[in-house]
């Protein structure tokens, strides 16, 4: 027994150690093309603030007040706190940097890996254990969401751990307070961390009734603990109902509620799927973990039915199953894709587990071969993603790699030229975030680096705005910020050196039209420009694509 188990302790060390490998090398210059820059951006320095007049934030609600209501700080507009909260302290304590704010998502990842381990280990489902773990420690899709700073990756973690509570539960702990309170916990950190959460609710709701759990006095610990946790938010929401009629963006498109006064672009909806989705998101699904893998799953579910599946592992098999099913089809309905509904990756792993342990246990030379495939194509996919190639056809498994914009070769220009630092700081509210404008501008000596209102929102998001507002000593700028300061002579920009960063083809949006505010100071800057016989230094990508045009030329109002 003790050579087994330093056996399977030096195997769990090497799927940990893989699962660490993939999520953290190069996590630091794959390029942002998400909405991890947004999240990063508000994150930081707690600030929920989007430089959009169609999607408004409490900002916006309450412009002209010096401090922020109280209520406004315990919640985001569009999603619960807690991912905020962890990118905050990630930067508190490393600094503002790319990797920082992937921090945690990364370490959740790996988490994540050892407690699927943990769920089939303590039942002594050792093949289930190895292949489940090895599964997500080399899986594209759940190494992609591990890789970027948005929430899934701390749900499904959560997802996980509510997994083992519940078979914990199922097993012989439902007399113990602390698996009551734990539970309640869990439950309330996930819904914190995003609403996707509330998948797995009904599947504890039913448990709760057929198993009788609310006959135990303990039971109620549960949802005492998951209310008092979910006080922030709910707070936030009685708050924002009073106050502008509508709940946070989420539950507002839930209820479908009415959105145009404060999010008028908001068409997008929750509910909007139907049974062909479902069939749809399913085939998607065996794409993005590889069809090797789906037919372990399946072959893992064909056992269970027909009962060839032991009696004491009955649980985690109904479990496992039941989930993929109902996540399967909550996702489809909703919004299926592979970002938002990847809370079903947990489950598949959970079913992958189980499907290995009853195709080895059986020595099926054909079922083995399939097992042995899907870590093959799982790991070649995932050496490949890294390398920036896609080599298998979709058929076989989704490449989840993305052609980078070239983002990336405008940050080392701005390293080479600029000696940027950043503060993690948060303002009280978007007077006083103007103030810091006008103040950076006004008492600095340095260049003014002004950029184009049409960059593509995911990279503008984090390689300009975070800039302007994190940036303590070199102004950034939204061209169209600067034309209102302009207009209101908050500052004076004669005489100072600029830099105009404008949007060229591969990073231009997809609306890239011009307001009435930046298209006035646009021709200024490149009037400018013109007169002072400025030729831009060109950002290319990888693919020869033109990325920005950087203008440097002297402000003078002379030549307006």
């Amino acid at each position: 027994m003790e050579i087994v188990n330093k056996k399977l302790f030096i195997i769990a060390a090497i799927i940990i150690i893989l699962a660490a490998f993939f999520r953290f090398i190069n996590i630091n210059s794959e390029e942002v093309m998400t909405d991890e820059g947004n999240y990063a951006l508000r994150g930081i320095g707690w600030n929920d603030f989007m430089q959009s007049t169609t999607l408004t934030t409490p900002w916006n609600w309450f412009e002209e007040k010096d401090t922020l209501p109280f209520w406004t700080q315990l919640s985001f507009f569009d999603h619960p706190p807690l991912h905020f909260a962890a990118i905050w302290l990630s930067t508190k304590i490393f600094g503002v940097h790319l990797w920082s704010i992937r921090l945690f998502p990364a370490i959740f990842g790996i988490l994540s890996v050892m407690l699927i381990m943990a769920i089939f280990i303590r039942r002594k489902l050792i093949y289930g254990a190895i292949c489940s773990g090895l599964f997500l420690a080399v899986s594209p899709w759940h190494i992609l969401i591990s890789r970027r700073a948005a929430q899934e990756s701390m749900v499904i973690f959560f997802l996980l751990l509510c997994t083992y509570i519940v078979l914990r539960i199922l097993e012989d702990k439902a007399d113990k307070k602390y698996i009551w309170i734990i539970m309640g916990l869990i439950l309330g950190l996930g819904l914190l961390t995003k609403y996707s959460m509330a998948v797995i609710f009904p599947t504890i709701i039913y448990l709760a009734m057929y198993k009788k759990w609310y006959k135990n006095k303990f039971f109620y610990l549960m949802p005492l603990i998951f209310f008092i946790t979910m006080i922030p938010l709910i707070l936030y929401n009685i708050f924002t109902y009073l106050e502008r009629k509508h709940f946070d963006l989420q539950i507002t498109r839930f209820l479908k509620m009415d959105t145009l006064i404060d999010w008028p672009a908001s068409v997008q909806g929750i509910w909007q799927g139907n049974v062909h989705s479902v069939i749809t998101y399913f085939q998607n699904v065996a794409s993005w973990i590889s069809i090797f893998a789906m037919a372990t799953i399946i072959i893992g579910f064909m056992y269970f039915i027909c009962k060839k599946i032991e009696k004491e592992n009955f649980a985690i098999c109904a479990f496992s199953y039941s989930m993929i099913i109902l996540t399967g089809i909550f996702s489809a309905l909703t919004l299926g894709d592979f970002g938002r509904s990847s809370i079903i990756i947990p489950f598949l792993a959970l079913g992958f587990g189980m499907g290995s342990e009853a195709i080895i246990l059986r020595k099926n030379t054909v079922f083995l071969m399939l097992i042995f495939a899907c870590f093959i194509l799982l790991s070649f996919s995932s050496i490949s993603d890294r390398l920036g190639k896609s080599y298998l056809p979709k058929f076989f498994i989704f490449s989840f790699y993305e052609q980078p914009h070239g983002f990336d070769y405008y940050e080392k220009w701005k390293e080479k030229h600029f000696s940027i630092s950043y503060s993690p700081i948060h303002y009280l509210s978007l007077k006083n975030w103007f103030e810091h404008q006008m103040h950076l501008v006004n008492t600095t000596k340095g260049p003014i680096i002004i950029y184009d209102q049409r960059i593509i929102w995911f990279g503008a998001n984090w390689y300009f705005y975070k800039d302007t507002f994190y940036s303590d000593n070199i102004p950034v700028m939204h061209m169209g910020i600067v034309e209102l300061l302009l207009r209101a002579n908050a500052i004076d920009v004669e005489g100072k050196k600029i830099y105009f960063v404008e949007a060229d083809d591969a990073a231009m949006d997809a609306k890239p039209g011009l307001d009435p505010t930046a298209l006035s100071i646009y021709k200024n800057l490149k009037q400018m420009a013109n007169a002072q016989n400025v030729q831009p230094v060109i950002i290319q990508n990888d693919s020869g694509e033109n990325v920005l045009k950087i203008w440097e030329f002297i402000w003078k109002n002379s030549d307006n």
